[in-house]
């Protein structure tokens, strides 16, 4: 099974690691910060981050209030820094909006000695002008 993050955004928006994979963006659709109705409609989700823009198909989870998720994958996260995205709505009537921009960070990747359930052994030596601290 993947490994998933769910990530709410009024708990963290520092909570996404550069290359993981099945993180879960759960979100609200605001227009004017104010939570919007998804009944009968299909929601979309642009993401940019610096000139790279995706666009994926959000999983609605509450229609009555707005409510989505959408997972990102390990292509999805390649850069860490600053990403925004924005929820864009068609309804079944063919009316469409986009709501407010919302953003989340993704933090760098730790790189060095693999974990243990990595392969790695886990152990680090570290040294001070070549004295063995074990």
């Amino acid at each position: 099974m993947a490994f998933q993050q769910y990530i709410d955004f009024s708990v963290s928006l520092d909570s996404i690691v550069q290359g993981n994979n099945g993180s879960i963006l759960r979100f609200t659709v605001l227009r004017n910060k104010a939570t919007v109705s998804i009944q009968d409609a299909t929601v979309s989700v642009a993401i940019k981050q610096g000139a790279t823009l995706a666009v994926k198909q959000a999983s609605i989870t509450d229609a009555v209030s707005g409510k989505c998720e959408v997972t990102l994958n390990k292509a999805d996260l390649t850069t860490p820094g600053l990403y925004f995205f924005q929820p864009t709505v068609t309804y079944a009537d063919g009316d469409e909006f986009s709501g407010d921009v919302q953003r989340f960070k993704v933090t760098g990747k730790l790189t060095g000695v693999p974990p243990v359930d990595g392969g790695g052994t886990g152990d680090i030596t570290v040294s001070i002008d070549g004295g063995d601290l074990g």
